[in-house]
């Protein structure tokens, strides 16, 4: 996923809001909450995952999004059918194979009973970052393209 910095005025201070939306695609739409993961807590730092404060309708949107089309990845299908009962973890695709996954790297779970799962069994992880030391987080193409056509739709 891209994500750009955009600095905003406002009738207080300069607000620093990061969008995964380009500066084209952006001033095309109206003004949505949902148009921007976050904003810079201290904007004399640099951009980091702990200088962030995430935007909670971007979220929603985002899990909506993973929530619905992640359970018919082949990946999570092979998962879910390969275990009567547990988890199957939807983890950003930025964190290395073959490694340790960090909970900051895992975007949500779904829960397994019976070697079956459903939207309804989708938990988004609390502790996940958009951004984190890895960097801006990475999912499969059906979920990136999702995401900007529902921005883009607002």
């Amino acid at each position: 996923m891209n994500c750009y910095l955009y600095k905003i005025p406002s009738a207080k201070d300069t607000l620093h809001l990061l969008s995964p939306l380009g500066k084209e695609e952006l001033a095309k739409q109206q003004s949505r909450s949902e148009l921007f993961l976050g904003r810079l807590i201290d904007p004399e730092k640099e951009i980091g995952p702990d200088n962030i404060s995430y935007n909670a309708d971007f979220l929603v949107v985002l899990h909506k999004i993973v929530r619905d089309l992640m359970l018919n990845d082949p990946e999570v299908l092979a998962e879910v059918a390969a275990q009567p009962n547990g988890f199957v973890f939807i983890v950003d695709r930025r964190s290395p194979e073959g490694e340790e996954v960090e909970k900051e790297d895992i975007i949500g779970i779904y829960l397994v009973n019976e070697n079956e799962t459903d939207v309804n069994r989708y938990r988004p992880n609390p502790d996940y970052k958009l951004i984190s030391k890895r960097g801006v987080g990475k999912f499969t193409d059906e979920v990136e393209v999702e995401l900007m056509r529902v921005l883009l739709a607002l």
